[in-house]
């Protein structure tokens, strides 16, 4: 892809924001314990919380990439296949890791015995299984990434990494996953826009607004 200056430039700068974060959440595991790391995370704030993630961790939901794609098509044409391309690579990257590499990695509800120490949302199904990587940070920052590939403007990369974090950060506040699945998630979605940036003539067009 014959990225500009500027978007290669913001992209850059994406991946070290999320390749950080995702260390981050890798060394706290790993010096903690997934578990103690979970548990660190998963606090009751109150109901206005509990409310807001229930909703807010739709932002990670696989259903958003339905506006995405009418958007790109509508002002990005150009680079409507590198999206839907996207779409794939990073449904391959979670979904067979969850199923195939790592189909035996349980969600915190089916490894903590005790369920005192877990903060659940009421009308929020816990899942048990399937847990590394976590889809829905997979897809936040997939499309974090993809905005600063395609969209010009400095507000870009903070709002799109303070929405794309508070999916990830919604799936350990409502149980689904420990804080190493959402690393998982981070770097999935890194390999992801890497790849998407290599296909050719995707950017032939690229503009800047």
């Amino acid at each position: 892809m014959n990225l500009s200056p500027t978007a290669k430039q913001q992209w850059k700068a994406g991946m070290v924001v999320t390749a950080i974060t995702a260390v981050i959440l890798l060394v706290l595991s790993w010096r903690m314990g997934r578990v103690d790391a979970f548990l660190l995370l998963n606090h009751d704030l109150g109901k206005t919380a509990d409310l807001f993630f229930r909703y807010a961790t739709n932002l990670g939901d696989g259903i958003v990439w339905v506006p995405v794609v009418i958007l790109t098509f509508l002002y990005r044409r150009y680079a409507t296949w590198m999206v839907i391309g996207a779409i794939v690579i990073s449904t391959l990257i979670a979904q067979s890791s969850k199923h195939i590499f790592f189909s035996q990695t349980q969600r915190p509800a089916a490894v903590i015995q005790d369920a005192s120490l877990l903060h659940t949302v009421a009308g929020v199904t816990v899942h048990s299984s399937n847990s590394f990587p976590s889809g829905h940070t997979t897809t936040a920052f997939t499309i974090m990434l993809l905005a600063c590939l395609l969209i010009r403007g400095r507000w870009v990369l903070p709002l799109g990494f303070i929405l794309a974090l508070t999916a990830a950060y919604s799936r350990v506040y409502l149980a689904q996953h420990f804080p190493l699945d959402l690393a998982g998630g981070m770097m999935a979605a890194m390999i992801t826009t890497w790849l998407c940036s290599l296909l050719p003539g995707m950017g032939q067009k690229n503009r800047e607004a």
